[in-house]
């Protein structure tokens, strides 16, 4: 990103940032959090990969639908799907399934499951899918501007900005971050493609989708402070590439009142027999133990990354002019 000394940012950046960072009684005032996971698969976006020899199920959206070939959006009549991938247990839902030829079919509330490994000839049920382009050399977001058409609320593909282990493991998160908050502004800014879908209702300004998150502490600074090398390694992401708000936690979680980033989570491994490598990291690199909202007490979670830097974050999040995004300054 360019100009990270005095960058353009949007107009009313410091007003949003100071609502989105209050204290709502939930966690510390001017602190980042990481959506929780663990053991379970609660609310992840679980990632698979088919190959030609996988079972060739058809494809039913029943809620949230465009037509396969009409404007470049839904979902193939058939696709390849690994025979024990699952969607994440709770909320969501999602599941993404990489086809063979790199196509990244993102999956919303996937449900009526067969109880049994994928066989051809299956039908697999969700309320809203979509053909988010290649996995490997797609732009990670929906371009056509349609309502509905992306798995998640803001319009990017499921793969897009998660943080995951290997990252972590390398200090290098080489893009930017898929970010969550609480509730939104009823507006939305490039690169989201509709408004949100969980409105804040207290005075604003809000935060709208889209909505491009900048760390403006320099990557300099970040190194010398102390604490946590996985914190800090997220903060030079946040520094060098930002984050987009692209969904809403929809308050099913309790670290929400200021903006929160995505992790890989364990709904793409544990079903084929592979633990979560971010819940082996966790436990070896001492994550506290942080559980979600009771409110959704049957999927409680372990870990969330440690914030030992000391750092408020209120003083260093800007949002930046959407001109980046686009790529116009």
């Amino acid at each position: 990103m360019r100009n990270l000394t005095h960058p353009r940012l949007l107009p009313d950046s410091a007003q949003i940032i100071a609502v989105a960072q209050a204290d709502h009684n939930k966690s510390p005032a001017g602190s980042l959090r990481t959506q929780e996971y663990g053991a379970t698969d609660a609310v992840s976006h679980p990632i698979v990969f088919a190959t030609s020899d996988d079972p060739l199920v058809r494809t039913a959206c029943t809620r949230y639908c465009n037509d396969w070939g009409k404007n470049g959006v839904g979902t193939p009549p058939r696709i390849r799907i690994p025979r024990k991938a699952r969607p994440a247990t709770c909320c969501d839902h999602h599941l993404a399934v990489v086809q063979p030829n790199g196509d990244e079919i993102d999956l919303w509330d996937v449900h009526d499951l067969p109880g049994r490994d994928w066989q051809t000839g299956d039908t697999i049920a969700f309320s809203n899918g979509q053909n988010a382009g290649s996995f490997f050399s797609g732009r990670g977001q929906m371009g056509n501007g349609l309502p509905d058409n992306a798995a998640t609320a803001g319009g990017a593909a499921l793969a897009a900005g998660l943080i995951r282990e290997s990252e972590l493991a390398t200090h290098s998160i080489p893009h930017a971050l898929f970010m969550l908050t609480n509730c939104v502004a009823k507006r939305h800014v490039y690169p989201a493609i509709q408004d949100g879908d969980t409105i804040c209702s207290g005075a604003g300004p809000h935060t709208p989708f889209g909505a491009h998150i900048w760390f403006s502490m320099s990557d300099a600074a970040i190194d010398a402070l102390p604490g946590s090398a996985d914190t800090k390694t997220v903060m030079h992401a946040l520094h060098r590439y930002g984050g987009y708000i692209m969904d809403s936690a929809q308050g099913n979680m309790d670290h929400t009142d200021g903006y929160v980033v995505m992790l890989e989570e364990g709904a793409q491994f544990e079903p084929f027999g592979v633990p979560s490598p971010m819940t082996v990291y966790a436990r070896t690199h001492s994550w506290s133990h942080s559980p979600m909202a009771s409110r959704i007490a049957p999927y409680v979670t372990e870990y969330a990354l440690p914030d030992t830097t000391g750092v408020n974050w209120s003083r260093y999040l800007r949002i930046l002019d959407v001109c980046y995004a686009e790529r116009t300054c």
